[in-house]
């Protein structure tokens, strides 16, 4: 109709790898940087090396992937071979490496990074998670739902595993699967609305309109002031044909976020449904404002002059 069905995937995905970050960075502090292991031959490089991951896991949150790529290729140096505890450590910044990497679209690179992280630990979920991610990127949703899963077994509490496969299983069209991993996402972030918006959308898609109607709304009561959530309500009931409940939630996400593009697209859209021409030509205009590359509306434009 619009945009791809998989939007809810991309507004989300932002976050993932400065939420990866945080979640492992705390755990990775644990395990190396607060203890150094026993025949360690240079314990000033094992510090720099974790101090150069830090760094790395920083540029990362910050967006800065080449700076990143530049930490992480530090702290592996400094890490060398020179004993297994150094080896199962340095599986950390060759995974994240892989990680910025592939938000750099060198994506061989990434791959090659990850599988190197794996090689070193076989037993590093993280490693597993990127590999996930990267294929998730590349489109190879089964092979990304397999890391994913090899990733749960080796640390079932990092939750972020659920959600990125939930999202996998999504793109595969198994929505009965995505939505058994969005509710466990959900149970581990229950002031989150974003797990109930996953949760909404599997339910839409599985045909069980009345949970999908209460997931939205249970996202919107836990965060009345979250745009995207009123965005996606009003996008389900326009499928359904309920264009009045559906301009309500887009005038909601307008008010809140009033450069939504997206938000004035749909409403558009179902103006040119009620044909109040008028009405969805000016919001197409002030879509197209706010996105000028998005062809869709510009051909959606075209139709309403």
């Amino acid at each position: 109709m619009r945009k791809s069905a998989l939007q809810l995937i991309a507004v989300i995905v932002g976050i993932t790898c400065l939420a990866l970050a945080h979640e492992f960075l705390a755990d990775h502090e644990t395990r190396t940087e607060r203890y150094i292991p026993p025949g360690i031959e240079s314990p000033e490089d094992w510090k720099k090396a974790n101090h150069f991951g830090d760094l790395g896991r920083k540029a990362i949150n910050e967006g800065d992937n080449k700076l990143a790529v530049q930490h992480f290729e530090s702290a592996i140096e400094l890490y060398g071979s020179a004993s297994n505890a150094q080896q199962r450590a340095s599986a950390y910044p060759y995974a994240f490496r892989g990680l910025a990497l592939s938000r750099l679209d060198r994506l061989d690179e990434a791959l090659a990074s990850v599988n190197k992280a794996i090689k070193l630990w076989p037993d590093g979920a993280l490693s597993y998670y990127a590999r996930g991610r990267i294929y998730a990127g590349e489109g190879r949703d089964k092979d990304a739902v397999a890391d994913y899963t090899q990733s749960i077994e080796l640390l079932p509490s990092y939750s972020w595993n659920y959600r990125s496969r939930g999202h996998s299983y999504s793109k595969l069209g198994r929505y009965d699967k995505a939505l058994a991993d969005y509710k466990i996402f959900a149970q581990r972030f229950p002031t989150s609305p974003h797990p109930q918006i996953m949760m909404a959308r599997a339910y839409w898609k599985l045909g069980k309109f009345g949970d999908a109607k209460t997931a939205y709304g249970a996202a919107i009561e836990i965060d009345p002031d979250n745009a995207k959530a009123y965005y996606w309500r009003g996008r389900f009931l326009s499928e359904l044909k309920d264009y009045h409940g559906a301009i309500a939630d887009f005038d909601k996400a307008i008010e809140i976020d009033p450069k939504y593009s997206a938000a004035f697209s749909n409403r558009g859209w179902v103006y040119e449904k009620q044909e109040k021409i008028a009405l969805a030509r000016s919001d197409y205009k002030r879509a197209i404002e706010l996105s000028p590359s998005n062809d869709w509306l510009k051909n959606a434009a075209a139709r309403v002059r």
